[in-house]
């Protein structure tokens, strides 16, 4: 299920994520996107560690990865930001996909 994003003042949605599938071993992967009209304003920052939080809290995740189109900057700061390191490429239709991941500090 995915989750929403809301700006609880202004009581909007502004975005949603969520997990992009089932669990492979003990590694899942997030996808999150926000408004257009939203973006640039840290609420990308502020949804990711909740994402991160969920899946550690399962017990079953030790890691947790995400991809972002080479040239999406701006999402691999968030990344980066959220302590998610780069991993390797992957060439996807949308061009070239750079791919990040996280371990669960409590795992290291």
């Amino acid at each position: 299920m995915p989750r929403l994003f809301i700006d609880e003042p202004r009581d909007e949605i502004v975005g949603s994520g969520g997990f992009k599938s089932e669990p492979q071993g003990r590694s899942v992967e997030i996808g999150y996107g926000i408004a257009t009209s939203r973006r640039n304003l840290g609420l990308a920052s502020q949804a990711v560690p909740l994402l991160v939080q969920e899946a550690f809290a399962s017990g079953i995740i030790d890691e947790v990865r995400a991809e972002t189109v080479s040239d999406n900057i701006a999402s691999a700061r968030v990344l980066s930001k959220c302590g998610f390191h780069p991993v390797g490429t992957r060439p996807s239709p949308e061009g070239l996909l750079n791919l990040w991941a996280l371990r669960n500090p409590a795992e290291a």
